[in-house]
């Protein structure tokens, strides 16, 4: 019993915890995102602000299985500086802050094609909501 009690506290301490010693993350380009100890799924959260009032931005990863995700950031996302939050059933983690710097705004859209070319037509496919698509949050 007593090495069963010395050991508890050690795994309460284990928390879901950011393993990335960089996060140099640009426009156009995939970051894989790395963590461990955590118990279940999680979610990762891009969030902007004070220390003291941090904001969701949106959420990269939901109910993600697995100790890593990779990212590519969307091309509307605007140039500042910005943490990522993970969260699990039992426990929150926050990256250092990172400087992004997005396209320049010309390069945020795709370009349209002229009207002398023509236009692609569009592919049906069936799809489902999914954990990996970015989720928005909205400004108050």
């Amino acid at each position: 019993w007593v090495i069963l009690l010395l050991q508890f506290p050690l795994i309460a301490l284990a928390a879901v915890t950011f393993t990335n010693v960089d996060y140099y993350i640009q426009a156009r380009e995939s970051f894989r995102i790395t963590w461990t100890n955590n118990r279940g799924p999680v979610t990762v959260t891009l969030m902007h602000g004070p220390d003291v009032n941090l904001q969701p931005v949106l959420i990269i990863t939901s109910d993600y299985e697995g100790q890593g995700f990779t990212w590519t950031p969307p091309l509307d996302l605007p140039s500042n500086t910005y943490e990522l939050k993970i969260e699990d059933s039992g426990s929150t983690d926050y990256s250092s802050r990172f400087q992004y710097l997005g396209p320049p705004p010309w390069r945020r859209h795709r370009r349209a094609l002229p009207p002398s070319q023509p236009r692609p037509k569009p592919r049906s496919r069936v799809s489902s909501p999914s954990s990996s698509s970015p989720h928005y949050f909205s400004s108050p």
